[in-house]
């Protein structure tokens, strides 16, 4: 036998080898066009999900600035709390000086030094909550006590202690007196026929 040296640039090329039947190597028509479909929808629900998780994300990022500015907003409120005992003792003051002459210009002063404080306060979000003649509404008002009254049924008469609100934010609730029904008249005894 003479072998060939596969160095040797006069020799010749060495015979293909037999290929395979173009059958069984090569997907069919069906099979590529399944596979591409089934590609597809893999596609379509990969960015599915990414599109759900970005705004889910994006939701995340809304809450928790959200909650920020909330926090950075209501900080003052512990401080507004403490704040309204003073405002209340400097109303009790002004009202408990009216008798003299001297006493009307003291309270005169303190009703500055009231109108101040609470010019204060509103320019940093607190407002005084208004009730007298408006419907009694839990949320914003505490009622102390019922009186008679013409007044439609759970009106507010008068304010006991005044409500606050920071950013509309109930920090105290008003306690109010609020309206109830009159009593009916009690009817006089009718005469006893027997008697």
């Amino acid at each position: 036998m003479n072998e060939q040296d596969p160095t040797d640039p006069k020799a010749p090329p060495p015979a293909p080898a037999t290929a395979a039947p173009a059958d069984a190597a090569a997907p069919t028509a069906p099979d590529a066009a399944a596979e591409l479909a089934a590609a597809r929808q893999a596609l379509a629900g990969a960015e599915d999900r990414l599109r759900r998780q970005q705004a889910e994300f994006v939701n995340d990022v809304r809450r928790i600035q959200r909650q920020a500015d909330e926090r950075v907003r209501y900080a003052a409120q512990p401080v507004v709390e403490d704040l309204l005992g003073v405002v209340d003792a400097l109303h009790g003051a002004i009202e408990g000086l009216k008798d003299s002459e001297h006493e009307r210009r003291v309270a005169e002063g303190l009703r500055l030094v009231e109108r101040q404080l609470l010019d204060g306060l509103a320019r940093h979000g607190v407002a005084r909550i208004e009730a007298v003649g408006k419907p009694f509404d839990p949320t914003v008002h505490e009622a102390v006590l019922e009186m008679p009254s013409p007044a439609a049924e759970r009106t507010v008469l008068q304010v006991v202690r005044p409500g606050f609100t920071l950013h509309g934010r109930v920090v105290r609730p008003a306690h109010v007196i609020v309206s109830k029904p009159a009593a009916p008249a009690a009817a006089a005894p009718s005469p006893d026929p027997e008697e």
